[in-house]
């Protein structure tokens, strides 16, 4: 029997629609899928809106609610006081299901030990001090929290003191010589196109790494000329560090900060630990704890343990064991910690 070519055509065109939702099918299980809408403000940007729910799996694997504009949900809502947590893909934690986040951690153990207080987390990968600044009276008029706990790690830190152009909130110097924070609103994209990219998850899955590709390809100086080091200003990176430190104090007022420091993450070479430089870490927690009622959350310890009991706190099993971001395991210790400084603050 014989077949023309439209036959043909009209066959490869089925089996490859069948093949891209096969993938489809597997994106939505195993690695990616957005289920719901973003909402948008000028002060914040795109944020997932109340409702929706993402399943990651690319690292590690997640599901995560929303209960409102770009906030996680926790097991508890409603407390007579609002506790702020704001930071980067550690405090959003996409890799592990929503009750494993450890500010969901923290908030169980606080409840528990009879303390009426709601932990709101509005952490979003990506998200930099100079963000955590320029939101500072967003927070306080939205929330007004009892106190405000900001997750950060070392190379947060270091990196506002590089300028790093092309964010939405970018540290600027003056011509006096004064750091002053630069918002550039991130541009609505609300529309008919999004909304096609965000239904398939082969289209969003790959807008993702699409990006996270170009990001590493743009990372270093030499690389991206919207990168630009603190060595071509007047001013020194000590003395920008210890600006933006200040000016994070000054951002939240009078309000307990909590600093949520992730320690460098111990690596395995060859079947055997080895332990990271610390020097760094210990030198911007020295400098978060001489500022007034700033509080700091260090696990490292607990981390190292954790390491030597085999039971290590970062890495998953579809990614290099010990790497990448903290897993169950560490959330609950980081979680756990940050309940204690919670409940001492609060009392």
């Amino acid at each position: 029997m014989a077949f023309s070519g439209s036959t043909y055509r009209f066959r490869a065109a089925c089996w490859c629609l069948a093949v891209l939702v096969l993938i489809e099918i597997l994106l939505r299980g195993t690695t990616f899928w957005f289920n719901g809408k973003y909402a948008y403000t000028i002060e914040m940007g795109s944020r997932p809106a109340q409702g929706s729910r993402v399943l990651y799996g690319q690292e590690g694997f997640g599901i995560t609610h929303y209960s409102g504009f770009g906030e996680i949900a926790t097991p508890y809502a409603g407390g007579s006081n609002n506790i702020v947590v704001m930071g980067n893909s550690y405090a959003e934690g996409l890799n592990v299901n929503d009750t494993d986040k450890f500010v969901s951690v923290a908030e169980t153990i606080l409840r528990r030990d009879g303390f009426d207080v709601d932990l709101r987390n509005i952490g979003r990968s990506g998200q930099t001090i100079v963000d955590q600044i320029y939101l500072a009276p967003y927070v306080i008029e939205q929330y007004h929290p009892l106190i405000v706990v900001i997750q950060a790690t070392v190379r947060a830190f270091e990196r506002t003191a590089e300028f790093v152009k092309g964010d939405s909130n970018q540290l600027v110097i003056s011509n006096d010589g004064r750091i002053l924070v630069r918002h550039q609103p991130e541009p609505d994209r609300d529309n008919a196109v999004r909304a096609i990219g965000e239904f398939f998850s082969i289209l969003d899955y790959g807008r993702t790494r699409f990006k996270q590709i170009r990001s590493q390809a743009l990372k270093s100086p030499g690389q991206n000329p919207d990168y630009a080091v603190a060595s071509v200003y007047p001013v020194s990176k000590d003395i920008v560090m210890h600006k933006v430190l200040n000016k994070l104090r000054e951002a939240f007022g009078s309000l307990d900060l909590v600093i949520v420091l992730i320690p460098p993450i111990p690596e395995v070479h060859n079947n055997r630990l080895t332990e990271p430089d610390f020097t760094q870490y210990q030198m911007i927690k020295q400098d978060l704890e001489s500022i007034p009622n700033v509080h700091v959350v260090d696990p490292s310890a607990e981390f190292l343990i954790s390491f030597r009991n085999h039971r290590p706190p970062s890495g998953f099993l579809n990614t290099i064991p010990g790497t990448g971001h903290v897993n169950a395991v560490g959330h609950q210790i980081i979680g756990e910690n940050l309940a204690k400084i919670l409940e001492r603050l609060i009392k």
